[in-house]
């Protein structure tokens, strides 16, 4: 019973901590999922009070490592799930009226064609400005723009998936899949770059996509990267605590 206790309230705190994490960081308020990660993590440090003995030191390691593992699994999820989770979809759009759907996961548009000869791209600093990977975005335009005329949306690709996603910019989709998360200022970087290369205009707050004719499967992906954050998340601290309870 003491286990399943456990295993309960690991799952509870880290399926909490992990989805409020994803939903903030896809609200572009990804700098608050962290912070938000952090406090949730620190209901975490009660995870084996109750559960063990109850000598203050006995619970200090699960405790901790609590903390620990409920954070990094939300930062985790934060850098790797991009698109956004909730269903949503608004079809027949122009592309001027996509920011009028900021809570649509899939858009369907009239028009558009990915003009891949105007490529961008940005590198993602780590801690030291060494680039840890690169993003890259291409303009999504109209049957009748013209480079005097802003561009309000990009496709966008990381190094991982630039090569998948280049082939499928030369298809007329016409089909996204939102963007939003931690690399969004990267892909305004990106965006500037295109725009300093080529002498494009954009607009500031430009709408990001997936350039996809599947886009359930681009959600699905994001689903199982939260599920196997929480996942492990929980095996984590099932363990922790389990380990501690033997050797204390």
């Amino acid at each position: 019973m003491i286990l399943l206790k456990v295993l309960l309230r690991a799952l509870l705190v880290c399926g909490v901590a992990v989805i409020v994490a994803v939903l903030l960081s896809l609200l572009g308020l990804w700098i608050v999922a962290i912070v938000t990660s952090v406090v949730i993590g620190l209901f975490a440090l009660g995870i084996g009070a109750g559960l063990l003995d109850d000598k203050k030191d006995s619970t200090a390691i699960p405790a901790i490592g609590g903390l620990v593992i409920v954070v990094a699994a939300s930062a985790v999820s934060i850098g790797m799930i991009e698109e956004n989770l909730w269903p949503g979809t608004a079809s027949g759009l122009l592309l001027e009226e996509a920011k009028a759907h900021p809570w649509a996961t899939t858009l369907a548009f009239r028009e558009g064609v990915v003009r891949t000869e105007w490529e961008g791209d940005a590198p993602v600093l780590g801690k030291y400005n060494e680039a840890l990977e690169y993003v890259y975005v291409v303009p999504v335009v109209g049957d009748e723009w013209t480079p005097d005329q802003p561009i309000l949306v990009w496709a966008v690709a990381r190094r991982d998936t630039w090569e998948k996603r280049a082939e499928l910019w030369k298809q007329p989709i016409r089909i996204g899949v939102r963007v939003r998360g931690s690399l969004v200022e990267n892909y305004l970087d990106a965006v500037k770059d295109a725009r300093e290369r080529y002498h494009l205009r954009s607009d500031p707050d430009p709408v990001f996509i997936e350039w996809t004719p599947t886009p359930e499967k681009s959600i699905a992906r994001g689903w199982r990267i939260l599920g196997n954050a929480i996942m492990m998340s929980t095996v984590a601290i099932f363990s922790l605590t389990v380990l501690t309870r033997l050797f204390q």
